[in-house]
């Protein structure tokens, strides 16, 4: 069985009067907002996931530009 990639972020939100904003410290513009903090985090893995394919895609469209995917552990 091949061994899973780990690659950890740090999640940080503020608390407002109308939910939570919440954001990946290390990645700017992955930011998402929920109605509370649970709900607000889980939302993190949709942000991040739309943020890589987003930049997958842009990537993929310049000509010259090569890639690879790599492991972080």
């Amino acid at each position: 069985m091949r061994n899973m990639a780990k690659l950890r972020l740090t999640a940080a939100w503020s608390v407002e009067e109308d939910g939570v904003t919440a954001w990946i410290v290390e990645i700017p513009n992955v930011i998402t907002q929920g109605a509370t903090v649970d709900e607000a985090l889980a939302n993190l893995k949709d942000a991040l996931d739309t943020a890589i394919a987003y930049q997958k895609e842009k990537v993929s469209q310049q000509q010259g530009v090569f890639t690879k995917e790599l492991e972080f552990a």
